[in-house]
């Protein structure tokens, strides 16, 4: 379910980079990478916006350049990982649709 909430505003210390406004979401996704390294990872969709979105997920194995199939409920997409950071527990990764 994707629900609409403003971003925070930019601050000095962080200042908006985002070209497009996202939208907060809560599905439950997976992720099949494509490639020599093919994998299929289970992960829960954070925001999206109409060029990405980010996943929280616990695998180590994503890297920026990848490509990634997600698939989600009501369909699925194409991608190119962008970046990955480890969190508490997991990682977190934002996606460039294909």
């Amino acid at each position: 379910m994707i629900q609409e909430k403003p971003s925070p505003p930019p601050t000095a210390e962080a200042p908006e980079r985002r070209r497009h406004h996202r939208l907060p979401a809560e599905d439950q996704v997976t992720l099949c990478v494509k490639g020599p390294k093919e994998a299929i990872i289970p992960g829960q969709l954070v925001d999206v916006s109409v060029l990405g979105f980010r996943v929280r997920h616990a695998s180590a194995e994503l890297a920026p350049g990848q490509q990634v199939r997600l698939l989600y409920h009501w369909g699925d997409v194409s991608a190119r990982v962008v970046w990955c950071r480890a969190l508490h527990g997991g990682f977190e990764t934002g996606f460039a649709l294909a």
